[in-house]
């Protein structure tokens, strides 16, 4: 159960910096990484949503299986718009731009694994 809430706890933290990030610097951001602003802003809102599900996660005394595994769904979903969004745009990002979208990519994965590792052992541990 400690794997999962670390996990849950980085992925929150890291959530929400990008988010509020791409909300409220989103003309900078767009400048020094040519994805279009309204992107980074849209995308900054829907990670603000998927911060507060990780704080709803977070706040129950039991991290239930199916919410995590959506959780987890919905990082591959991200990871899958990160390469989208780098096919699509590739001929257009700055350097800065296509480590920033790669970010986004190696975070997502990465996050995923580690929910993925701790949901497994809470779930060994589960008492009958």
């Amino acid at each position: 159960m400690k794997l999962l809430k670390v996990a849950l706890s980085l992925d929150l933290f890291s959530t929400m910096m990008f988010a509020l990030a791409q909300i409220f610097l989103s003309p900078l951001l767009a400048a020094h990484t040519a994805i279009p602003e309204a992107l980074l802003f849209r995308s900054g809102l829907t990670m603000l949503f998927f911060s507060g599900m990780l704080v709803y996660i977070l706040s129950m005394p039991v991290h239930y299986a199916k919410l995590v595994n959506g959780l987890i769904m919905g990082n591959m979903g991200w990871a899958l718009g990160c390469v989208l969004t780098y096919v699509f745009l590739r001929g257009n990002l700055t350097p800065v731009g296509q480590a920033f979208i790669a970010m986004h990519f190696i975070g997502v994965c990465f996050f995923s694994f580690l929910e993925y590792k701790g949901l497994q052992a809470s779930l060994q541990h589960k008492p009958n």
